[in-house]
């Protein structure tokens, strides 16, 4: 949810925001129809509460599912380690649910992106995450007109340990310069 927290920043005060760089995120109210809004209801809910809290599952699941390459031991380990303890665990089970459940503050976060359509916009989007369909890109494109999309074809959920080293070097472009330097991901495409 963190793109949805930056927006609803960026919204409320867009004098502060020169660029937005975003990937495979969201800034409206989810219907409980869509991918997105099924796992809000599933893993927000009192299964996913059980799961979570028990287990660790959202955690551990999000981690082995959501990113395509594999990765170090080490670094798998800084992901879940934060929510080892049974008392830190909550947190992973309540926000999935706020997903559907912030009606209200996904229509601010909505009704703000008109006040941030005059910046220049980086889009990341990671192809393999269905929580994230093409509809979504397209609303951003509308929302911002000055924009450049670069589809990641072999990204999940955590599009940056999957595609860094697309990633890295188009975001140093984009902050340096005015014009956006060519930086297509292997198999992907700019749109």
């Amino acid at each position: 949810m963190c793109g949805p927290i930056g927006l609803g920043f960026a919204g409320r005060r867009p004098e502060h925001v020169r660029r937005v760089v975003l990937g495979s995120t969201w800034a409206w109210p989810t219907s409980t129809d869509t991918p997105r809004g099924k796992f809000s209801l599933i893993v927000g809910g009192p299964v996913g509460e059980f799961a979570q809290v028990n287990f660790n599952a959202f955690a551990a699941l999000g981690i082995e599912n959501g990113i395509v390459r594999e990765l170090p031991a080490d670094v798998a380990d800084v992901y879940v380690r934060p929510f080892r303890p049974v008392d830190r665990r909550g947190i992973a089970a309540f926000y999935p649910g706020q997903i559907t459940a912030a009606t209200d503050y996904f229509e601010e976060v909505e009704a703000g992106l008109p006040r941030l359509a005059d910046r220049k916009a980086l889009l990341f989007w990671a192809l393999k995450d269905v929580g994230f369909p093409d509809s979504d890109t397209a609303r951003f494109e509308a929302a911002f007109p000055d924009h450049r999309t670069i589809e990641l074809p072999d990204a999940d959920h955590f599009f940056f340990e999957d595609a860094a080293e697309v990633m890295i070097p188009a975001i140093r472009a984009f902050i340096a310069s005015s014009p956006i330097a060519s930086a297509t991901a292997p198999g992907g495409r700019d749109r």
